[in-house]
C-alpha cells in the first residue's frame, strides 16, 4: 500500500494523496477496499486510512506530513505631506492573519520599527510572523515620501510663497 506522496504543502483544502494497493506486482481494484483521511487539512501529520473488503481484510494506516505554505505579500503605504496624519501601511495580502511589524528606513539596513515624521525619502518592509498554517515572510521593499509643506506667507502689501529664500 503506497500513497502517491508522502509531504504536501498547505492550500487550505482537504489534502488527499492518491492510494495505490499491490498484491504480488498487481494493482488491487479499489473495490475492494475504501480510503478515508484524517487531520487532512491543516499543517501536521495526516494520515490515508484504508480499510480491506470483499477478498481482503484488514486495516491499513499511511502517514503523510502537510507542511507551512509561503505567501509573498507587498506594503501599500501612499505619499503624504509633512504635517498631515500620516497614513496606516497595509499589506495587499496577509492568508493567515501572522502579526505584522513595519520597518522604516532611509537606505542600507538602518531600518527600525519607528515611523519616520520629517520630510523625505523613506522606505517600509514587513515582516509577517508565522502561524500555525504559513511560514514567516518578509516582504520587499516599499519606497514612500513625506512631501515638504508649503507654507505661504502674507502681508499688507505683497504675498509669497516660502521657498527657503528671501523675496
Amino acid at each position: 500500500v503506497t500513497l502517491s506522496y508522502d509531504t504536501a504543502v498547505y492550500t487550505g483544502a482537504e489534502i488527499k494523496p492518491e492510494v495505490t494497493v499491490t498484491d504480488g506486482g498487481k494493482t488491487v481494484n479499489g473495490s475492494d477496499y475504501t480510503v478515508s483521511y484524517s487531520n487532512d487539512v491543516n499543517v501536521g501529520e495526516a494520515t490515508a486510512s484504508v480499510t480491506f473488503r470483499d477478498n481482503y481484510t484488514g486495516t491499513r494506516n499511511l502517514t503523510y506530513e502537510i507542511t507551512k505554505a509561503a505567501f509573498s505579500a507587498k506594503v501599500l503605504l501612499p505619499d503624504w505631506t509633512y504635517g498631515e496624519s500620516a497614513p496606516l501601511p497595509t499589506l495587499d495580502t496577509n492568508p493567515g492573519s501572522g502579526t505584522v511589524t513595519y520597518y522604516y528606513g532611509t537606505s542600507g539596513n538602518n531600518a527600525s520599527a519607528t515611523e519616520p515624521s520629517d520630510a523625505g525619502n523613506y522606505y517600509v518592509y514587513a515582516v509577517i510572523a508565522e502561524t500555525c498554517n504559513y511560514s514567516v515572510v518578509t516582504t520587499d521593499t516599499t519606497a514612500f515620501t513625506i512631501r515638504k509643506r508649503s507654507i505661504v506667507f502674507a502681508s499688507a502689501s505683497e504675498n509669497w510663497v516660502y521657498d527657503g529664500n528671501s523675496p
